[in-house]
């Protein structure tokens, strides 16, 4: 694929300095250059997973689905207005 890009001046010398200096093209330095940097990217996270931890042990409220937010506002919603009709 041929494509244009826009360096800076100094982007642009330091590149073909590399590029002369390791007898490639300018176009093999910045695919190589791009390759490396995309590989990094798509690395899988090593992260440890998410862990729920609840007070007093008595887990979840029944029919509460942490994965669905719009549930919990709505149960949260519920609960002030319950406590403001006392």
């Amino acid at each position: 694929m041929r494509t244009t890009i826009t360096l800076d001046d100094g982007l642009a010398a330091d590149l073909k300095r590399r590029a002369r200096a390791e007898g490639k093209s300018v176009s093999a330095v910045i695919a190589e250059a791009l390759r490396a940097q995309l590989s990094k990217r798509e690395a899988p996270s090593k992260t440890a997973p998410f862990r729920l931890i609840t007070v007093k042990g008595g887990g979840l409220r029944p029919g509460v689905d942490v994965t669905k937010l719009r549930s919990l506002e709505e149960t949260a919603d519920l609960e002030r207005w319950k406590r403001r009709q006392r």
